[in-house]
């Protein structure tokens, strides 16, 4: 197993345990936000290459894990702690998303 398939698989496995007591993926859908710089200073060390390689890690997994496809939702934290925490707000409360990287 590739350490990305790995990395992956405990990545889906921490969001399942961190929800409590839930026994099915939501929505038969598993949520993964990427929250990265996209556009400014520090957008070479992951941004959308970060992004790119989350994306490929999900191909090799077969874009799915127990028959959930994996979805992956991305923005701009334009390297702000105000940006990052409304987006990621917004998406565990309003789109979902069960997972942020």
């Amino acid at each position: 197993m590739t350490m990305m398939k790995k990395l992956l698989t405990s990545a889906v496995a921490s969001a399942m345990m961190a929800g409590g007591a839930q026994a099915a993926i939501s929505n038969d859908t598993v949520k993964i936000g990427y929250l990265a710089d996209m556009s400014g200073t520090y957008r070479d060390l992951a941004g959308p290459n970060g992004l790119k390689a989350l994306e490929m890690a999900i191909a090799d997994f077969g874009g799915q894990v127990n028959g959930a496809k994996i979805e992956v939702v991305s923005a701009d934290d334009r390297n702000s702690p105000d940006t990052s925490s409304s987006t990621v707000r917004r998406w565990v409360e309003n789109e979902d998303v069960d997972l942020v990287a």
